[in-house]
């Protein structure tokens, strides 16, 4: 996995480096983008704008990506590009499920951070984060459902500290 730092559009990317995808799965190599400008809209959840622990969230969210692509053939990962460019059927399972995987390998915390840090930049208020569901990504509260489903996430008061430094009282 090589990560690469440019100016692109979306925050952070990952995929198949072009050169090798059709290289046998085990010798592909993967590439993870990290904007280092990105439009207005985007500029609050750069990498580079983040604090430590949701920079770890979605990067680990994107290596989860690399994790998904790691086994499948080339031809499964051109139908998956294409679904990703044209069916908006599939990008919201695609990424939950991808949220989840980073979740279940310990990233849950941090990626609720970057859940939380992300909302509140895009201008969201503590009641309408509370309340999202079903988006393209997990929100804040079904992180943490997903968090309850595993034994490793006992400490609760991790979220609440979290949620203290968004939204102190």
């Amino acid at each position: 996995i090589a990560f690469q730092m440019k100016e692109v559009f979306l925050p952070l990317a990952s995929r198949p480096d072009p050169v090798t995808i059709l290289f046998p799965w085990i010798k592909r190599k993967y590439l993870v983008v990290i904007s280092t400008n990105s439009a207005d809209f985007f500029e609050d959840i750069l990498l580079k704008n983040l604090p430590f622990n949701a920079q770890v969230g979605i990067i680990g969210h994107e290596l989860g990506h690399s994790l998904y692509y790691q086994d499948k053939s080339a031809l499964k990962m051109a139908k998956m590009a294409y679904d990703y460019q044209y069916n908006s059927d599939y990008v919201t399972p695609f990424e939950r499920d991808t949220d989840k995987r980073a979740i279940a390998h310990g990233l849950g915390y941090q990626l609720y951070n970057f859940a939380v840090h992300a909302r509140k930049s895009f201008g969201m208020s503590e009641k309408e984060i509370d309340e999202e569901r079903g988006d393209t990504y997990l929100s804040p509260g079904e992180i943490a459902e997903e968090m309850a489903k595993y034994d490793f996430y006992q400490d609760n008061w991790v979220l609440d500290s979290i949620r203290q430094i968004y939204f102190p009282r």
